[in-house]
């Protein structure tokens, strides 16, 4: 079984959302792998987007936390788990093309 690597993820700031609401893009390395930001005051959205995944990643991709502070933790988590999930795709599985090259433009193979 391969081991996962630790990739860093970097939060970019993106210009504001209308009323001031923080937006930012995550990226692992130049590959944007997410996305967090306030969607209304007390709430903020986070998702694992760019990245091939489905219903047998045992934690949710995506979802809402309440604060901006706890959106890059949330991120992280979520990523820490999609990617040992990633590097267990079979060659022979239908989504091992996708999957190995969201793996190699987060810099995992």
């Amino acid at each position: 079984m391969a081991i996962a690597p630790e990739i860093d993820l970097v939060p970019r700031r993106q210009p504001d959302l209308g009323e001031g609401r923080l937006d930012y893009h995550v990226y692992a390395g130049e590959q944007l792998v997410g996305r967090f930001y306030e969607s209304s005051p007390g709430v903020c959205f986070r998702g694992l987007n760019p990245v091939m995944y489905d219903s047998t990643v045992d934690w949710p991709m995506k979802g809402h936390v309440a604060s901006i502070e706890d959106a890059q933790p949330s991120m992280r988590r979520a990523f820490d788990v999609w990617l040992p999930w990633a590097l267990r795709i079979a060659p022979g599985d239908p989504k091992f093309s996708r999957v190995d090259q969201d793996l190699r433009r987060v810099g995992a193979r």
